[in-house]
């Protein structure tokens, strides 16, 4: 009698896991990607409809791009890059526990897509045979026009949600000689894909060189996607840093009751329970009509 109840507690441990257990599958790839599946050094070439799990290990070539769909919704992998989909769940499991999330990653789209484009790609006309050189010059530079072609390209790309292809644009112009005086706006958009990826670590290095330039007109996203990414990976002070620098430029943007919450969860992260309250009880007191507010309404509860 005891071995059968035995049994039963272990057949619906194993049915609970697999409740438990992630759905997921590549739903795309281009180029060399290859995948081991169980994490044990067994590569296999990725496919469409490819299932894989929490010990998989993804990896993409030169050319490489995947997209998972992990319980349907889709995580973009760009090229030469390796990653454990174990990592891309923690960062789910990380960004998901703020339910608020997605409203606040909507609004840094909203931000970058009424911008004043200044790299506005030029279309050329079309002429007949030219003879030398000095007739051709009416066209401007033709490596510069590729770059700023290939910097719309990945624009567009980004706007539309194709991160991987996102990633794979930008990461290419960013090691290109002739876009040096692009490199601010390509680490930008290049971070931003890769945080909007869930890939933070691999985000942070070029979200740290695009919030050098205090003029760019991508200012405001970049501090916050750079300070949610120093906050997801842990580097709890460096993310206090970020968030302070933005609410002390940006004290009137839509984004400030954000940034106060976020500011009070990383002091909670480090310790400093006082100063957490402080920022928490702001929410409470200013902003009581946001999203925010129920957050902070429960970590004060709970300090």
């Amino acid at each position: 009698m005891r071995r059968a109840g035995l049994i039963l507690a272990v057949l619906l441990l194993a049915s609970t896991n697999l409740t438990l257990c992630a759905d997921i599958v590549v739903s795309f790839k281009s180029g060399e990607c290859f995948v081991d599946v169980q994490g044990d050094g067994r590569w296999k070439t990725a496919a469409v409809a490819m299932r894989v799990n929490e010990n998989s290990i993804i990896k993409t070539g030169k050319n490489g791009k995947v997209e998972l769909m992990v319980d349907g919704e889709k995580v973009a992998i760009g090229s030469e890059t390796t990653t454990t989909v174990s990592s891309i769940m923690e960062n789910l499991d990380a960004r998901d526990k703020m339910g608020w999330f997605q409203k606040v990653s909507d609004r840094f789209a909203v931000m970058i897509g009424s911008r004043d484009d200044k790299t506005e790609m030029v279309v050329l006309g079309v002429r007949g045979e030219l003879e030398d050189e000095d007739e051709i010059a009416w066209m401007g530079d033709g490596e510069d026009e590729t770059v700023e072609s290939e910097l719309q390209m990945g624009k567009e790309q980004y706007d539309t949600g194709n991160y991987a292809e996102a990633i794979t644009i930008f990461k290419d112009l960013m090691y290109d000689d002739q876009s040096s005086s692009l490199r601010g706006e390509l680490a930008f958009y290049l971070g931003a894909s890769l945080f909007n990826s869930v890939q933070y670590h691999e985000a942070l290095p070029y979200l740290r060189e695009a919030i050098r330039d205090r003029d760019a007109y991508y200012r405001e996203p970049a501090l916050m996607y750079y300070s949610f990414s120093c906050f997801f990976t842990g580097q709890y002070d460096k993310a206090i840093d970020g968030f302070i620098i933005y609410s002390e430029e940006f004290e009137d943007g839509d984004l400030m009751p954000y940034a106060i919450l976020m500011l009070g969860k990383s002091y909670k992260a480090v310790g400093d329970s006082q100063r957490a309250v402080a920022y928490f009880r702001e929410i409470e007191e200013n902003y009581s009509d946001t999203e925010v507010y129920l957050d902070a309404v429960s970590e004060l509860r709970g300090l």
